[in-house]
């Protein structure tokens, strides 16, 4: 039940993993986006497939989310705002220790 006033309290965020799904950065981000338990966050993964595809359909932003200087790419997204891509699993990590995605701060 706290976890879903959880929800219903925070803004929900989502981190977009683009790379090759069998490749060790890949994973690595996957990893790291996974462990901090947070139910407001979702994370997925974009590969370039028909997967990819298909979620763009619904959010066409996820279209042109792909990996970064031949790097796997962490996009950390809140209110429809995503923050620059992160290729490095320890920055991700930290980004997420809180449990939930900081806010986009405009420049």
């Amino acid at each position: 039940m706290l976890a879903a006033l959880a929800v219903s309290l925070i803004a929900p965020g989502q981190i977009v993993i683009a790379g090759d799904a069998d490749a060790d950065d890949t994973r690595a981000l996957l990893r790291a986006a996974q462990v901090p338990f947070s139910p407001s966050n979702v994370a997925l993964l974009a590969d370039g497939g028909t997967g990819q595809t298909l979620l763009a359909t619904y959010q066409p932003a996820i279209a042109k989310m792909g990996k970064k200087n031949g790097r796997a790419a962490a996009y950390v997204c809140r209110e429809y705002a995503c923050r620059e891509p992160i290729s490095d699993a320890e920055s991700l990590s930290e980004m997420l220790s809180h449990g939930r995605i900081p806010e986009t701060r405009s420049s």
